[in-house]
């Protein structure tokens, strides 16, 4: 027997995580996924639906900002007061251009990941937009230069 984990109110079973997997394709046909997996459309529908309405899954559009002209991402680390570290990563979640936020283990508190492009630069975010945030100690960006399989959603 396979084991299952409780999330909010789903049993996340091996049929969610396989639906999960065909859902890479956003654009995907439920009727597809359901002969794959030998179960009805229906209960594609319905599971998906439930993933949904349950905060588990969110079907977007992503995008390969090294494809998308004048567009680039980094990943940025930053110490901060260790007391304030949660709410310094709330606040760095709601700054433009961050596509996430995380408390994190190792040399850095939090690190986010961030989308710019020729109008907004991660100058205007590090010396601009965080400037707004009390408690950061020290930030080092790290800029993408070159990502394998690298999307992300658009936020600018």
């Amino acid at each position: 027997m396979k084991r299952t984990k409780k999330t909010l109110g789903i049993m996340i079973d091996n049929i969610y995580l396989k639906i999960i997997k065909h859902l890479y394709d956003g654009r995907k046909k439920f009727s597809l996924i359901a002969q794959d997996l030998g179960i009805s459309e229906n209960t594609v529908r319905s599971r998906v639906n439930r993933l949904i309405d349950e905060g588990l899954l969110r079907i977007v559009g992503l995008i390969n900002p090294e494809v998308l002209p004048g567009h680039y991402n980094a990943f940025i680390g930053f110490k901060t007061d260790p007391k304030r570290v949660q709410e310094i990563a709330e606040s760095i979640s709601n700054t433009k251009g961050v596509i996430s936020s995380s408390c994190v283990s190792g040399r850095f508190n939090i690190i986010c990941f961030a989308l710019f492009n020729d109008d907004y630069t991660m100058n205007d975010f590090l010396y601009g937009e965080l400037n707004k945030i009390d408690g950061i100690y020290a930030i080092e960006p790290f800029q993408v230069l070159k990502g394998y399989n690298s999307r992300c959603i658009y936020v600018l």
